[in-house]
């Protein structure tokens, strides 16, 4: 075989290689086959996630987990964040919100507690888990862009 034959092939290696690897690090790279949503509920889900789920995190995680501080290299600010989670892993498991780390800490019977300050309701818990069961729908706001969506990739492989 000639070097430059030899050359292409390792190339083409390498690009599977990494592409494996992103898809299996980057959860919000693989189709969403968790949801049980039609296009129709998608969208009502979508409405409930804006008026019961966004406030809670909004009102209880954001600000340790948010854009300007992610502790625990963990933001709640985007579905993609989520699911690549922080040091300990994705915080939500779509469609399982038992395995998810975002309820067993909210439900504070491990050994992770949150919020640091208070508890969730029963009702705010619930929410949380309802949403982690129907595959965490989340409205697709402005259309990001391919560098930042690049950087998103980069930071949940990192």
């Amino acid at each position: 075989m000639s070097r430059k034959v030899i050359a292409v092939a390792s190339v083409v290696l390498v690009i599977l290689a990494v592409a494996s690897l992103l898809y299996a690090r980057v959860p919000f790279l693989r189709p969403d086959k968790s949801s049980r949503f039609t296009s129709a509920e998608r969208a009502e889900g979508e409405q409930l996630f804006s008026q019961r789920v966004k406030p809670i995190l909004d009102r209880k995680c954001t600000k340790c987990h948010g854009e300007d501080d992610s502790r625990s290299g963990l933001r709640v600010d985007s579905r993609e964040a989520l699911l690549c989670g922080g040091h300990r892993g994705p915080a939500i498991t779509l469609g399982e919100p038992e395995g998810s780390l975002l309820i067993q800490s909210v439900r504070q019977t491990g050994e992770l507690k949150m919020p640091r300050r208070g508890k969730l309701s029963p009702e705010e818990i619930k929410a949380l888990a309802d949403w982690i069961k129907d595959g965490a729908p989340w409205p697709q706001g402005v259309h990001r862009s391919w560098s930042d969506q690049l950087v998103k990739v980069v930071d949940c492989v990192l």
